[in-house]
C-alpha cells in the first residue's frame, strides 16, 4: 500500500495525525545523538491514533482510530 494513504493529513496544514503512540516519542530524539551511559531509553507512551487497514478478502480499506500504548526501549 502506498505510505501516503496510510496518513491522515489536516487539511489546510501541513499537519498529520499519528498512527502510533510511538511516533510522537521518537519525534522527541530525532536530532539527538544520546550517549551510551543514557541507554537504554525506557519509555512508554499513550495516544490516540488513527491508520487505515485492508479488508480481510479483498473487502477494501477500513479506516480506524482508537487507543495505542507503546513501549520503546
Amino acid at each position: 500500500m502506498d505510505f501516503v494513504l496510510q496518513v491522515y493529513s489536516v487539511e489546510g496544514t501541513d499537519l498529520c495525525l499519528a498512527g502510533t503512540a510511538e511516533i510522537p516519542v521518537g519525534g522527541m530524539y530525532m536530532d539527538k545523538m544520546l550517549p551510551e551511559s543514557a541507554l537504554p531509553l525506557k519509555m512508554v507512551a499513550f495516544s490516540h491514533c488513527f491508520r487505515t487497514e485492508a479488508g480481510a478478502a479483498g473487502a477494501g480499506t477500513r479506516y480506524n482510530n482508537g487507543n495505542s500504548i507503546g513501549t520503546l526501549t
